[in-house]
């Protein structure tokens, strides 16, 4: 919950007409709209023009702040309350008999809704209003007493520009990986559903070799590699692998390597450093791997009745593929509630993108 010397400053700094707020005031209200997803993915100085003109709007409970089909123009941030998002019930007919449900968006009055989710304070809604004149997708309810922070399209428009080639960029990367292709073709994804991937989209830098996500732990992002690589990795029991080849953790972790050039350029780093110097990518990378087998195997036991301590079984980290660029991971697992089959490790640096369930 916001303090109240907080939320005193934010009202504060809203109340002063846009020209006239200083920079304190700014980075007040920046403070509190910096990790809203929309908000995270511009760069500072688009996140200050918008926190110039952001206006403080209270809508008391039960009260809608829009409805679904409605053609609004303005984009909000929570300030405080709570509110409900009510999309269609995709097994209701159309109200006015016009739509076939199954192949077209229906946004006639009067079309049943369902609760989807609950919003609540630094979450934001309506952002696709500020570029297109769409009709809204859901209907918004509050569900008590609430105050937002809101943008118009006219106060965007000022630099909407930057946005939508940013977006564009993204929808064309999108259409250039192979699952989101194949969805394309098969008319499961539409351009409307690319718009809405492009603004959740976040950019991610990886200066690995760095653990992203460990296998058995439950699946909550979506990753799609812009550049580099990220590979593939799997742990199981070491007398799992009967054949000739099976490696240990150590061993496997060392076939990981990129080249032998990056070893030879580690190695010459490590003997010109002192004995205290940080570990070089190799040795890094061995130990991430080695991290990512041993959690993602569960090698950690329980307590047991007895005192005597319990000899873990050796592991085997396999690496089972690569992603490299627009390759896409975690579709499948995300959408049926699954959870991480493998571990990624990045291989050993990597430009991402994140699409959060």
């Amino acid at each position: 919950v916001m303090s109240k010397t907080k939320l005193s400053d934010i009202y504060e700094a809203v109340s002063v007409e846009p020209g006239e707020r200083t920079q304190e005031q700014l980075e007040t209200i920046l403070n509190f709209v910096q990790d809203v997803a929309f908000i995270s993915q511009l760069a500072y100085d688009q996140q200050i023009a918008l926190c110039k003109v952001m206006r403080l709007e209270r809508i008391p409970a039960k009260e809608a702040v829009f409805y679904l089909g409605d053609h609004g123009d303005k984009y909000y941030i929570i300030l405080m309350g709570l509110v409900a998002v009510q999309t269609p019930n995709k097994s209701a007919r159309c109200p006015s008999g016009i739509h076939n449900i199954a192949t077209e968006d229906c946004y006639c009055p009067g079309r049943e809704v369902e609760t989807y989710a609950y919003l609540k304070e630094q979450q934001g809604f309506g952002d696709l209003a500020l570029q297109t004149d769409a009709p809204r997708a859901a209907t918004i309810i509050c569900t008590e007493d609430s105050e937002f922070l809101v943008t118009t399209r006219d106060n965007y428009q000022a630099f909407a520009h930057q946005i939508r080639n940013m977006a564009e960029r993204r929808a064309q990367f999108l259409r250039m990986c192979g699952a989101v292709a194949q969805g394309i073709q098969r008319g499961e994804v539409g351009p409307h559903d690319l718009a809405i991937m492009a603004q959740v989209m976040h950019e991610v830098s990886i200066g690995g070799p760095k653990m992203i996500c460990k296998q058995g732990e439950p699946a909550d992002m979506v990753y799609l590699v812009r550049s580099g690589q990220l590979l593939q990795v799997r742990a199981v029991d070491a007398g799992a692998r009967k054949d000739a080849n099976a490696q240990t953790v150590e061993e496997e972790a060392s076939c990981l390597a990129p080249s032998d050039e990056p070893k030879k350029t580690a190695r010459r780093r490590s003997q010109d450093a002192p004995s205290s110097s940080f570990p070089s990518v190799q040795d890094d990378r061995n130990e991430v791997l080695a991290s990512a087998n041993d959690k993602a195997a569960g090698t950690v036991e329980s307590p047991k009745e007895s005192d005597t301590p319990k000899k873990k079984k050796p592991k085997v980290l396999l690496q089972v593929g690569k992603l490299s660029s627009h390759g896409v991971f975690g579709f499948n697992e995300v959408i049926n509630g699954e959870s991480w089959g493998v571990s990624l490790v990045s291989d050993p640096v990597a430009e991402i993108y994140t699409i959060s369930k």
